[in-house]
């Protein structure tokens, strides 16, 4: 049980990881948001962080605690267990498989415009590169945490209108796709030059 603790605040891994886990999710919401401006000349959206940094900062502490008791279950527990049977992307899919109903009463009370299975859909995304993350940082549950947090905090809000929310999950489907490929269904992780 401590042991389990201890790696929600593990940072023993390779250091060039802070980047992607502080960059991948702002690039990609802010690449969306820009591409839906410039494609369907659609406005900018307010940045929450700009206009009341306060309360976005308010906010990103509350979805870090949320992101915490979360993540301690779902990839300090289960994931684990899940790839001492299958590899890192079946694992995955499996752990979406209960992840996705688990966040069905967000998707009820957000007044989501989207159908139950796209939203699942995102979380079977969410799964891959969370997976991918705690692969990659010698099972921390530190990235894991600060990404799934920063996912919900939205920097860019990308789901604000039509045009960015779909070119958003283009981007996080083409990430996803990247992911598999380069790195590898088996463990999401590169072997290491010989």
């Amino acid at each position: 049980m401590l042991n389990l603790l201890k790696r929600g605040w593990d940072i023993r891994f390779r250091k060039i990881w802070w980047l992607p886990i502080f960059l991948l999710i702002p690039a990609m919401e802010g690449t969306a948001v820009g591409l839906s401006h410039f494609i369907a000349g659609e406005a900018f959206p307010d940045i929450p962080l700009l206009i009341q940094p306060a309360a976005y900062l308010k906010s990103l502490l509350v979805l870090l605690v949320l992101a915490a008791l979360e993540e301690y279950g779902w990839r300090g527990f289960a994931l684990d267990r899940l790839q001492m049977k299958w590899n890192a992307l079946v694992s995955s899919l499996i752990m979406a498989a209960f992840w996705g109903p688990w966040h069905l009463q967000q998707w009820m009370m957000g007044g989501r415009d989207v159908p139950f299975f796209a939203f699942w859909y995102g979380i079977c995304m969410h799964s891959i590169l969370f997976t991918w993350f705690y692969n990659n940082t010698r099972c921390s549950l530190l990235p894991v945490i600060l990404v799934h947090a920063l996912m919900n905090a939205q920097i860019f809000p990308t789901w604000q209108n039509s045009n960015s929310a779909m070119i958003f999950v283009v981007i996080w489907t083409l990430v996803t796709l990247a992911i598999i490929i380069f790195w590898g269904p088996r463990r999401f992780v590169r072997p290491p030059k010989e």
